[in-house]
């Protein structure tokens, strides 16, 4: 019936419309899914709160910016909801619940992606915190550490004064302190790098940093201390040789006075005999002041050896005074004990005069016939000049003695008498003065050794130190290569070095012709330690020198390989983030995905360089000559390449969800258009064919009615499909787009109308079949 058919009609139409509710519902969510989902994966990426700093900062940036998106994926959300509701309000209730639970899965899902967001953002910005407060603190640590390694490189030095060496020592003592006040801000460092690091599973750079900072810390504490160290024990030699100069001094002028007090000869023959007493007592005592003069040249001769170069030559002037007043002294003690027994000689016999000459004479060649040992050092040697000299000084001064017994000896005997004691005497003389001359070429020698090991030293201290500023572990690669070209300009040292040490070797051999063997030893020592120090600065010097070549290729690498990527990443990410032009064909569309998929593809190829640029980062910080941190860098460069990674990937997505929606619309237009035709075909059949009973053909016309009345769905998800792919065309492209549509409504509209007169058409024959029925039954023939 009529009635049937209207509601079979209203039901189908009805079936359509749920249909169409569904797919928009479907559609939204879909959309709303295929959104939210990098989204997802942006916020999972960003959780991990751990990492350097760049790495955190570029965690919470990425985060920022999709926070930045929340508005867009409320409405995405509301527009899911609102076709949910629409989609509800149609159906029953029985088929809203899979909807219902759609809504409440997104909604959820929406909810935990933004508390998730919020809770690691949250978290990011408070490990960034941290981590500028602990870069703040290392960069505050390490560039006072710098400056107390640079004042203890160049303010320890050789001091010229007692008052300069007290000040350094007072100078160092302050900054020991204030390097033991530092102590607590690394144990800080240290505790906030374990906190930081423990979070942190990849990388534990922050712990390394410190630690390298520690080594830094308790090497400056430990030079302090060693600086301190020798600062104290020079200002103690100095004081001690202060005193000990100041005691000789006062020895050789208290005897002085003395001795002035009893140069007088005057007077009766008791008072010159007890004048003579107290000058041989005196010259008893004169092995003390000896022992007090060689006591202050010894420690002269040590201080100067820690006393800069315009100190010593004040302590040598000092030394030379107090020798030239020590020799004053013993002339002038001998001159004095000579002429009071001349004084006294004129009291006395001329025998008793011979007899004291001879005396003196057997005594003298007694201690001239004895042979000298040989001693260890300057000192002695020294000590033993000046014993001769002081012999001599005796012989010289009882000339006027053996003069005054030649003169008497005229007046009460001949002369040949005396010659005797007269050639004795000359012989004495010419003893003492070969054994002067002997004694002052091995001082001369010795002192020529002493001066060159001294000049050795002071030239290997400053290059020894120069070498090991070089060895010290490099923090950027213009120090590295500044450093490549002072050991370049300390390779010369080397010949000097050696040249000095053969020079020193040849003074040694000749010193210890007249040294004792436990002095022999000594040098032996001393230049076998000259040896050994210009053998290992050489060595070191090539040592040093290939670590540094190694490093500093190693280096080179490390940047021609993040120069090569970094250019390549500039120039992809300047075509990946271009804007993609709209074209105008599916074909088009097609080789489009395929050049943005080699590109993809040529990103992905780059994960390999990548991870060698992190490996040679790695040979680089883990070199022995190096102190330097690359791992910010590499981050930085492996989350600009995880950025192109997610750009490239979306773009390909994003593409090939363009051809694939052109694919579906050409597929809808090709369908409608087949279904059409094959269904015009059917109706002019059922129009053509009039041999069928009226039943049949009535019954055709309405299935194919029924059919042409659900085709709108055809056409509706076609027009539908036609949006999307016009959104994603370019303007030439949209006219044949739209004339395809057009001529499918333009076709289907002729198919209704085709439909419409072949149902008139049949209605009309129906009418007059009926009418030619009641007329032949009402006929008479009827």
């Amino acid at each position: 019936t009529k009635y049937e058919t209207a509601c079979s009609s209203v039901e189908k139409v009805q079936g359509h419309l749920e249909h169409t509710l569904d797919q928009r519902f479907n559609t939204t969510v879909d959309e709303l899914q295929t959104w939210l989902q990098p989204y997802k994966d942006t916020v999972a990426a960003c959780a991990d709160a751990t990492g350097e700093q760049p790495d955190i900062e570029n965690k919470l940036h990425q985060l920022q910016d999709a926070l930045s998106k929340v508005s867009a994926g409320e409405s995405r959300m509301a527009a899911a909801v609102k076709q949910g509701e629409h989609l509800q309000d149609v159906l029953p209730s029985a088929s809203t619940d899979s909807i219902s639970h759609q809504l409440v899965s997104v909604k959820q899902d929406w909810q935990t992606v933004l508390s998730s967001a919020q809770r690691s953002k949250a978290s990011l910005e408070e490990a960034l915190v941290q981590h500028k407060d602990f870069e703040e603190k290392q960069q505050k640590f390490d560039k006072w550490l710098e400056e107390i390694e640079a004042a203890v490189g160049t303010e320890f030095s050789l001091k010229a004064d007692l008052a300069l060496k007290k000040s350094q020592a007072q100078r160092f003592q302050h900054i020991q302190q204030g390097v033991a006040d530092h102590a607590a801000m690394l144990k800080s460092l240290k505790e906030q790098a374990l906190d930081l690091g423990s979070k942190d599973n990849h990388d534990n750079n922050l712990s390394r940093r410190v630690s390298i900072l520690s080594g830094r810390y308790q090497g400056l504490t430990n030079a302090v201390k060693d600086i301190l160290g020798q600062c104290d024990q020079q200002v103690a030699q100095h004081e001690e040789f202060h005193q000990g100069l100041q005691e000789a001094q006062d020895w050789v002028g208290d005897a002085k006075d003395q001795l002035t007090s009893l140069a007088r000869t005057s007077g009766s023959r008791e008072q010159i005999e007890k004048r003579l007493a107290d000058v041989q007592l005196l010259l008893a005592s004169k092995q003390q002041g000896e022992l007090k003069l060689n006591m202050a040249v010894g420690l002269g001769e040590k201080t100067m050896q820690n006393t800069a170069p315009e100190g010593r030559s004040i302590i040598q002037q000092q030394l030379e005074s107090l020798r030239k007043d020590w020799q004053a002294f013993v002339s002038s003690s001998s001159e004095t004990k000579a002429s009071l027994e001349n004084s006294l000689l004129q009291w006395g016999s001329y025998q008793e005069s011979l007899d004291q000459l001879t005396k003196w004479l057997q005594q003298t060649e007694s201690t001239l016939d004895k042979d000298l040992p040989l001693v260890a050092d300057l000192k002695e040697k020294r000590a033993q000049l000046n014993k001769q000299q002081a012999i001599h000084q005796d012989i010289v001064t009882h000339q006027s003695l053996l003069e005054k017994v030649v003169e008497k000896a005229g007046q009460v005997t001949s002369d040949s008498d005396v010659s005797a004691t007269r050639e004795h005497y000359a012989e004495l003389l010419t003893k003492a003065q070969n054994r002067i001359s002997h004694l002052e070429s091995v001082v001369s020698d010795h002192q020529q050794y002493q001066e060159a090991l001294q000049s050795f030293r002071t030239w290997f201290h400053p290059a020894q130190e120069e070498l090991h500023g070089c060895a010290e572990a490099c923090t950027e690669r213009a120090a590295t290569q500044n450093k490549l070209k002072k050991l370049q300009e300390l390779r010369p040292y080397v010949t000097t070095g050696q040249s000095k040490v053969e020079h020193l070797s040849s003074l040694a051999d000749q010193t210890v012709l007249n040294t004792s063997q436990p002095g022999v030893k000594h040098i032996q020592i001393e230049v076998k330690t000259a040896h050994r120090d210009v053998d290992e600065f050489t060595r070191d010097i090539g040592k040093v020198s290939a670590d540094l070549e190694v490093l500093l290729k190693e280096w080179s690498r490390y940047e021609e390989m993040e120069k090569e990527l970094t250019t390549w990443m500039t120039n992809i990410e300047s075509t990946l983030k271009a804007e993609v032009p709209l074209v105008s064909t599916r074909e088009e569309k097609k080789e489009q995905l395929v050049k943005y998929k080699s590109y993809h593809d040529e990103v992905m190829k780059r994960k390999a360089a990548i991870e060698a640029l992190s490996q040679q980062a790695t040979v680089v910080m883990g070199h022995q000559a190096a102190n330097v941190s690359l791992g910010s860098q590499v981050t930085n460069i492996t989350s600009h390449f995880q950025s192109l990674t997610i750009i490239s990937k979306d773009l390909v997505k994003k593409l090939d969800q363009t051809v694939t929606d052109h694919e579906h619309f050409d597929v809808a237009v090709n369908s409608t258009s087949h279904w059409i035709s094959q269904l015009g075909q059917e109706i002019q059949r059922c129009k053509s064919d009039t041999t069928q009973p009226m039943e049949t053909r009535i019954k055709t016309l309405k299935d194919l009615s029924t059919t042409v009345q659900n085709g709108q769905s055809k056409l509706k998800a076609a027009s539908d499909k036609t949006e999307k792919v016009l959104s994603t065309t370019a303007a030439q492209g949209h006219k044949p787009i739209t004339k395809e549509v057009d001529r499918l409504r333009k076709e289907y509209e002729q198919l209704d109308c085709s439909l419409q007169e072949l149902q008139t058409s049949l209605t009309q024959t129906s009418i007059s079949n009926r009418n030619m029925w009641k007329l032949w039954r009402h006929s008479p023939a009827g």
